[in-house]
């Protein structure tokens, strides 16, 4: 009876223990199929911008980054100077040109600095603004507010690259809005349905968010 009875309970405990095993292989199967859902839950053309998006260079030489900055803040205060004005009058072509020769400038010096994703979105938004110049392209209430977005992600880039850090932002659904504009699509093609809005209320929010965590970081730093 002792010898039935251990070999019982030898057999349930070998049963248990492939039950364990099974049902952590069907959880694991489960997650990878759920990571392979969200990968591919995004479209070919988000997939190819990022692509597109080289990482930072933050190796680079402290003097080289420091001029860079330097740059990199007066065009920033142009485009705050020129923004308002454009807006006021979207006919201004001399203020249109001026940003988008700031833009241009942006553009070329983060390539030489080695801030890759500020060179990016800089080019963007001169491609974007040079369709206007060139009447291939309407403004539009989209393209004002991803001009004004675009103007304000460099700001949150800058801080990053300042800091050594890589994007704290995603630039990716930015870009791609870009080119269906440009393109003549819906502005929000492409793009997952959680990031449809064409208000991009989901992305100032984020910038709202990374604004708030640096001021409270450099809070803690003073105190």
């Amino acid at each position: 009876v002792t010898d039935a009875t251990t070999a019982k309970n030898t057999i349930n405990k070998a049963m248990s223990h492939d039950g364990v095993i099974t049902n952590s292989a069907a959880n694991n199967d489960k997650s990878d199929q759920q990571q392979q859902t969200n990968e591919s839950s995004e479209s070919t053309a988000l997939q190819l911008v990022r692509t597109q998006i080289k990482a930072d260079n933050l190796q680079m030489n402290e003097a080289v980054r420091s001029l860079f900055m330097i740059e990199a803040m007066e065009v920033v205060s142009n485009l705050e100077s020129l923004l308002p004005i454009w807006q006021q009058d979207l006919q201004d072509l001399t203020a249109l040109t001026e940003m988008r020769s700031n833009f241009y400038a942006l553009k070329v010096s983060a390539k030489v600095a080695g801030a890759f994703s500020i060179s990016t979105l800089a080019a963007t938004v001169e491609h974007l603004l040079s369709a206007v110049v060139n009447n291939t392209l309407i403004v539009t209430e989209d393209l004002i507010t991803l001009v004004l977005h675009s103007k304000e992600q460099v700001t949150i880039l800058m801080d990053d690259f300042s800091n050594a850090q890589q994007p704290s932002i995603d630039l990716a659904h930015t870009i791609l809005k870009s080119n269906n504009l440009i393109a003549g699509l819906p502005l929000s093609q492409g793009i997952s349905s959680a990031k449809t809005e064409s208000n991009f209320s989901d992305d100032n929010d984020s910038i709202d968010n990374d604004r708030a965590s640096k001021d409270s970081a450099d809070d803690s730093v003073n105190s």
